[in-house]
């Protein structure tokens, strides 16, 4: 059961910063100077999931290793 929502949870942080990425260069492609500040709110954005996604990927491993060592 946790370890089947870890896999999910996994998934879904994979996806939303694959999808954050992927917004924040359509709107670096479409955007023009002034609006620089955005940009960065996006890519930061980026660095916060891929964050939880690897701390979310950490806490699996460590339970997936304790429940089947």
């Amino acid at each position: 059961m946790l370890i089947s929502f870890l896999n999910i949870l996994i998934f879904t942080t994979v996806i939303i910063t694959f999808l954050t990425l992927i917004a924040g260069l359509i709107y670096t492609s479409k955007s023009g100077q002034d609006s620089s500040n955005k940009i960065n709110k996006f890519m930061r954005y980026r660095v916060y999931f891929q964050f939880i996604a690897i701390i979310i990927l950490i806490i699996a491993i460590y339970y997936k290793q304790t429940l089947v060592g």
